[in-house]
């Protein structure tokens, strides 16, 4: 489909008039794609899942358009069920859950477990530097936690010394705690 809007407006005035005609629904959910509007993604999407409750190609696609309108459990569920309907093989899925995962919920040990699960699934990765950056970054966080973490026993670690040192220094003077 063109970016003509006079194209777009016809094919707007075909679905007003059949809501069920689908090459016209398909076309403008390309075109929603193209210019990454998530809603109208969302809207077409979710139109066509209406009429093909099994396309899991479909399924995915509104998801990845709900994780971008800030629904991550809807598009999550929407994951879930493109993962069954593919069967497994929709690697894409994958990539998508892992980037949700990261990038909305924080959640870098399953975004990664995710991520991996997509490179062995795919021979060659399209965008091979949008998953090396999610990865990075994942494994990023992860080693910033950790040594938070440490740091945190650390300090504890030495907050008890120092108790014990107190409890000690009273002792030598009093005889007693």
């Amino acid at each position: 489909m063109s970016d003509d809007p006079g194209a777009q407006a016809q094919l707007r005035k075909a679905l007003a008039l059949d809501g069920r005609f689908l090459p016209a629904r398909h076309a403008l959910l390309a075109a929603a794609l193209k210019k990454q509007a998530w809603g109208a993604v969302a809207e077409h999407s979710a139109a066509l899942l209406e009429e093909t409750p099994d396309d899991a190609a479909l399924q995915l696609t509104h998801g990845i358009a709900l994780r971008h309108l800030g629904k991550p459990d809807d598009a999550l569920a929407a994951y879930a069920r493109a993962e069954k309907l593919a069967g497994g093989r929709l690697p894409e899925v994958h990539l998508a859950r892992g980037v949700l995962l990261a990038r909305v919920k924080s959640e870098c040990e399953p975004a990664l477990a995710e991520i991996s699960a997509y490179r062995r699934a795919v021979a060659v990765i399209p965008d091979p530097a949008q998953v090396t950056r999610v990865q990075r970054d994942c494994e990023q966080m992860l080693e910033e936690n950790r040594k938070a973490l440490e740091a945190a026993k650390q300090m504890q670690a030495e907050a008890a010394r120092q108790a014990r040192g107190k409890k000690d220094w009273y002792r030598t003077f009093f005889g007693s705690e």
